[in-house]
């Protein structure tokens, strides 16, 4: 069982400490500038920022962006001309120049036509 776990079934549990714990990201797949983007929205919490990570079709985890203001706007192309692909992401805390905590869960959506 993870440290997050072993927290999230104590009796003295709140929200609040389970906010301190990982950053929650709310993804959502829209029209940007140039085609369709990413839009992945967090609330910091009193922490600096997010460390952001994704991963196309699978792939490997790569780093993406650090934010330290929201939304951040992921408006890469797609990997292979128009082929839809699915886009993993996590985040990090960020304070301080330092990423740390666990990682959130893994969001996960289909961008492309």
């Amino acid at each position: 069982m993870s440290q997050i776990n072993r927290i999230k079934v104590s009796l003295k549990y709140t929200d609040a400490i389970g906010h301190d714990l990982v950053p929650i990201p709310d993804l959502l797949v829209e029209l940007g500038s140039s085609g369709q983007r990413v839009t992945i929205n967090f609330n910091k919490y009193g922490h600096d920022g997010v460390w952001i990570e994704s991963r196309t079709n699978g792939g490997e985890w790569a780093f993406l962006a650090v934010d330290t203001i929201k939304p951040y706007y992921d408006e890469r192309s797609l990997a292979v001309g128009n082929v839809q692909e699915t886009r993993d992401y996590r985040l990090r805390w960020w304070d301080k120049s330092v990423a740390h905590g666990e990682w959130s869960n893994v969001q996960t959506v289909l961008i492309g036509s």
